[in-house]
């Protein structure tokens, strides 16, 4: 596993997820922003200790949508890779709720949706925004 400027992964030890900000390989250095629903900060890691909790699936990667905040799934679900991420795609982007999904008077009618929610009932989400005015 390389590890990288800009990685951004998870732990199953700890809530939020990192961010690398930077690699000093000479230094045996990693620089990191740790990011928690009750905020952020920054930390210096060993940088082999890191690979090592990588090879023992300490740490995981995912992809983070620049439009959803991972730190909305509930915790419970931080140390268990497959269900958090099943969990974090769910979610609908922040600030967006079922009520601007196309989808959302059937989820109503035949689901008993809530237009309120901030995540798909369906699996895998079929959220799919409404347009208005040809524009997302």
């Amino acid at each position: 596993m390389e590890i990288v400027n800009k990685l951004i992964f998870k732990s199953i030890h700890f809530e939020g997820y990192v961010k690398v900000i930077n690699v000093n390989h000479e230094d045996n250095d990693l620089e990191v922003t740790i990011k928690r629903f009750t905020g952020q900060h920054d930390e210096h890691w060993n940088l082999e200790h890191t690979k090592i909790g990588f090879e023992n699936g300490d740490y995981w990667v995912f992809d983070l949508d620049e439009n959803k905040d991972p730190n909305r799934v509930n915790k419970c679900y931080d140390k268990y890779r497959k269900d958090f991420l099943a969990q974090y795609n769910m979610l609908l982007p922040d600030n967006i709720t079922c009520e601007s999904c196309n989808h959302d008077n059937y989820c109503k009618e035949v689901f008993g949706g809530n237009s309120e929610n901030s995540r798909c009932q369906f699996f895998p989400s079929r959220f799919s925004k409404i347009e208005l005015n040809g524009k997302l």
